[in-house]
C-alpha cells in the first residue's frame, strides 16, 4: 500500500471520498477534505462515498440550513454529516 493511501484510511480501513467533487476526508481531522488526484486515476478498492460539507450545502441547501440550525444548538460543534 502506498503512503498516500495509508494516510487517508480511517479506523475501519476505509477511505471517505465525496461522491460529487471527489475530495478525500482526513481521518485525523474529519473537518478537512483534500484533493488527491492519484485517487481519480487509480481509485483504491476501499473507498466509501458521502458528501463533503461544501457539496452537501450546494446540493441540499434546505437540508443543510436545517442541519446547521440544529448543530448550532449542540454543546459540541458538529463536524460533518455521516
Amino acid at each position: 500500500m502506498t503512503p498516500i493511501r495509508e494516510r487517508y484510511h480511517n479506523e475501519h480501513g476505509l477511505i471517505a471520498q465525496c461522491c460529487r467533487c471527489h475530495m478525500v476526508r482526513r481521518p485525523e481531522d474529519p473537518t478537512t477534505w483534500d484533493e488527491v488526484p492519484a485517487f481519480l486515476s487509480d481509485p483504491p478498492d476501499e473507498l466509501t462515498h458521502g458528501l463533503c460539507p461544501t457539496c452537501f450545502h450546494e446540493a441540499y441547501p434546505e437540508l443543510a440550513a436545517r442541519y446547521d440550525a440544529w448543530a448550532a444548538t449542540r454543546i459540541a460543534p458538529a463536524l460533518v454529516l455521516p
